[in-house]
């Protein structure tokens, strides 16, 4: 059953995007610098079949020159869904995370091993090129796929800049989600993400 839904997610991505091209691109890095808006888009079917759709929009930038990736938000979400208020940043270089309060005063501090994947990797299969809209510009984009674990993932990039313009993901369990990249600036727009209470700095 399931994969047969994967056949038809694939189908439907495909038939998302217009003006396919059959060549297969090389594989790209994304960016080491920007920050960008991202808008995501949930949904869940339940045991009764009813479905559940939520919208949030959050901030996310990149300074892997100093190996740094923060996130922060909502920024906006639907009506009848309001998500718990996040501020995390992760120093990839000292293998260090930290969750921030709403209000900047406190956090907690962690170990993280987990590896920055900032380049499309070799066990990623690619799909499709094609031209997508993106704020109202047409670009050429390339789709990349990934199964593990009970989770299919699709990244769509762009083929110039290899900036992540939208991200599908599948769970066997019904639930579905896509991340839409907007606002996008080449540098950072907001250092204020990046800042780390002194209380953890220690």
């Amino acid at each position: 059953m399931f994969h047969s839904k994967l056949l038809i997610i694939l189908v439907l991505i495909t038939n998302g995007l217009s003006k396919p091209f059959e060549s297969s691109p090389q594989r790209c890095c994304f960016p080491k610098r920007y920050s960008t808006k991202i808008r995501v888009f949930a949904e869940e079917i339940l045991r009764d079949g009813s479905v559940i759709k939520t919208f949030n929009e959050y901030e996310e930038a990149h300074d892997l020159d100093n190996g740094l990736v923060a996130t922060r938000g909502p920024t906006n979400h639907s009506v009848f869904y309001t998500p718990r208020p996040f501020h995390d940043i992760v120093d990839y270089k000292n293998k260090v995370r930290y969750s921030l309060s709403p209000d900047g005063n406190h956090c907690v501090k962690q170990d993280s091993d987990y590896p920055l994947e900032n380049c499309i990797e070799e066990r990623e299969s690619y799909v499709n090129s094609a031209v997508y809209n993106h704020n109202g510009n047409e670009i050429l984009v390339d789709t990349w796929a990934y199964y593990a674990y009970g989770l299919l993932s699709y990244q769509t990039v762009s083929r110039d800049n290899c900036i992540k313009v939208e991200s599908r993901f599948f769970h066997e369990d019904g639930r579905s989600s896509t991340k839409v990249t907007s606002d996008y600036s080449q540098d950072i727009v907001d250092p204020s993400i990046f800042t780390i209470p002194k209380a953890c700095q220690s």
